[in-house]
């Protein structure tokens, strides 16, 4: 009876530590204040002399803190009637020098919430900006270059983002488009001249010709004539020529002697498009079997699965075998090949998990750590456990 007595304080004991253990899991959430700001216009015009002004309006809690973040610095003046407090309207003024130079001038304004409530609780921070574009007097056109990948023999397409940094129109803007081939002659197209007009934004587009360039990485460089200030600039830009072809990045160097063997491959495409229907065939040691098909993207890479049936092949310790691996483009109703490797693979007596890695890698030293998370949940499953034991100890003592 003593025994059934001690044994139903216990139950208790071990139902309240259940309980809050459950308790824990569920994450803790505190109301957490949103903050608002009234819309304004951010983006303003640079006019010598003159001094912004902006008004804002903070909400959504009863702690905010306002900073200011200007690239004007003193020149950015925040006017805050009740710095830490709640809901209020903000002011600053930015009084810019008069020797700009042409660009975009930002000044960031932070709000925070100052201070939360609950068991876990987060601070609320949003922040945005005003731009001060600064124009000037005189034509001044500034240029950004965009090449599009393209494939082997094919011309490119491309285009110019002409900028207006200046409060006139810039006339006749033009530019040499130039990439040199391996033999160092130059392949070039020139743009059409356009008049840009003041503090506008308009494109150029353009045609290269790749005849003469191998397959790989080409940068284009674009010289811009009339462009304002300076007369000339230099722009440039990479861009890729594609070729239908792969490139094997690693597969499974170790399979077993007697079973089927679930066999990897990694491939990376060399092809400017997306190939839609992929697959690979793998010849090993008697085998040969063919992958499903996949997609692959431009440039992109993919993994390929096979399972090689080696229950006919036996071994004494260990063999290399040499084998091929044979990706393949559904073209129509046709099979095109693209590749083909030619690959080494250890083939074991025992079973052995198979391993995708590339043969590079087989050199190098493994070591392998085993972390356990000490998190707030992991501590308080052990005191858990923890209690639980001494409950069951002091419990077979009475029993004695």
């Amino acid at each position: 009876m003593d025994t059934i007595n001690n044994f139903f304080p216990m139950t208790r004991r071990l139902a309240f530590i259940v309980l809050l253990c459950v308790f824990c899991s569920v994450p803790v959430v505190t109301a957490t204040a949103s903050i608002r700001m009234s819309e304004e216009d951010r983006t303003q015009v640079y006019i010598p002399g003159k001094v912004y002004e902006f008004n804002w309006l903070v909400t959504g809690s009863d702690h905010l803190t306002v900073e200011l973040r200007s690239a004007f610095d003193d020149r950015a003046v925040l006017y805050d009637p009740d710095p830490g407090g709640g809901p209020r309207q903000i002011r600053f003024t930015i009084s810019p020098p008069d020797d700009l130079e042409p660009g975009i001038y930002s000044t960031r304004i932070i709000v925070t919430e100052g201070s939360t409530e609950g068991f876990v609780g987060a601070r609320a921070k949003v922040q945005t900006s005003v731009k001060l574009i600064v124009l000037s007097p005189k034509p001044l056109v500034k240029a950004g270059l965009n090449v599009r990948d393209t494939a082997e023999g094919e011309a490119t397409r491309g285009e110019l983002e002409l900028r207006s940094w200046s409060e006139v129109p810039t006339a006749n803007v033009y530019a040499d488009i130039v990439v040199r081939n391996p033999n160092g002659e130059d392949i070039t197209a020139t743009t059409t001249p356009v008049t840009v007009a003041a503090g506008a934004t308009t494109t150029a587009p353009f045609t290269l010709s790749t005849e003469d360039l191998p397959p790989g990485w080409h940068t284009a460089s674009a010289v811009l004539h009339n462009t304002g200030e300076g007369g000339t600039e230099t722009t440039s830009k990479e861009f890729r020529i594609g070729s239908l072809t792969m490139n094997l990045i690693s597969y499974t160097q170790r399979l077993s002697a007697g079973s089927i063997n679930r066999f990897t491959f990694t491939i990376g495409s060399n092809w400017n498009q997306q190939l839609e229907d992929v697959s690979g065939i793998v010849e090993l040691a008697g085998a040969s079997e063919r992958t499903a098909s996949i997609k692959i993207k431009p440039f992109g890479e993919a993994k390929l699965t096979a399972y090689l049936d080696l229950s006919d092949v036996a071994v004494n310790g260990s063999e290399d075998y040499n084998g091929t691996i044979k990706v393949i483009a559904r073209d129509g109703y046709e099979d095109r090949d693209i590749s083909t490797f030619n690959i080494k693979v250890s083939v074991m007596e025992e079973q052995l998990p198979t391993t995708d890695i590339s043969p590079e890698e087989l050199q190098e030293p493994k070591t392998y750590n085993i972390v356990i998370p000490l998190n707030l949940m992991t501590i308080l499953y052990l005191i858990a456990l923890l209690l639980i034991i001494i409950n069951v100890v002091l419990l077979l003592r009475k029993r004695r």
